[in-house]
């Protein structure tokens, strides 16, 4: 009989083709994890002996520099895994991850994970092309920090919002202290930027609802 953590395995893009057996056997040595919103599962520089498979609810990988000014690099969310980079250099995590909201992880140690690898490279493959994937993503962050002010970049996110909850009427992923690491500013520059697109009537905020009133001026914000 499959084990509950082997289920979840192979719920993950990351396991397809790997056989039934195999990952019960790696499921043994799984963990589950629980955290609430704004736990820590690790610091950058901590040893990386193992990595998280997101089970329920999302996490935001972060970098923090002096201590004072955050910035959050990615979204993790279910199916998708996170730490997975320094079990190939035997290093340390390069960012810190925190859940936002409650989160369920599968906890994947390190040695059974390469052990499962060397006898199924396909799985090695999979993860290039989450690596890829998340390349990509860490280019546009990049691209949108060098290139574009907070208020095109908190268009940009809106955009997003409409898309992914398919309404005009969006709720924000997270509160404004969270948006600002996001968004690679400061909570007061990201409040003057919905400020200013409260009067200039593109949307209307209210917590953490947010009426988009014109998505084609919203563009152009976001376009520059």
């Amino acid at each position: 009989m499959t084990s509950h953590n082997a289920r979840i395995l192979a719920s993950t893009p990351l396991f397809s083709g790997v056989s039934a057996e195999d990952l019960d056997a790696l499921g043994g040595y799984c963990l589950k994890k629980t955290y609430e919103d704004g736990e820590i599962l690790f610091q950058r520089g901590e040893k990386a002996n193992g990595f998280y498979v997101v089970v329920d609810g999302e996490l935001e990988v972060f970098r923090t520099q002096d201590h004072l000014r955050e910035q959050t690099l990615h979204s993790v969310r279910e199916g998708e895994v996170c730490g997975e980079v320094p079990l190939f250099s035997g290093g340390t995590y390069p960012a810190g991850a925190r859940a936002r909201g409650r989160l369920k992880t599968l906890y994947v140690p390190g040695d059974a994970f390469l052990d499962l690898a060397y006898r199924h490279p396909a799985m090695l493959l999979e993860m290039l092309a989450v690596l890829s994937r998340r390349l990509r993503r860490f280019t546009d962050v990049i691209a949108a920090l060098s290139l574009k002010d907070v208020q095109a970049r908190l268009a940009d996110l809106l955009l997003d919002l409409a898309e992914r909850q398919k309404s005009n009427d969006v709720e924000l992923p997270s509160n404004r202290r969270q948006l600002s690491a996001r968004l690679g500013t400061i909570p007061e520059t990201l409040s003057r930027a919905f400020g200013k697109l409260a009067d200039a009537e593109i949307l209307s905020a209210r917590g953490r609802r947010v009426q988009i009133l014109s998505l084609e001026r919203l563009r152009a914000v976001s376009e520059g």
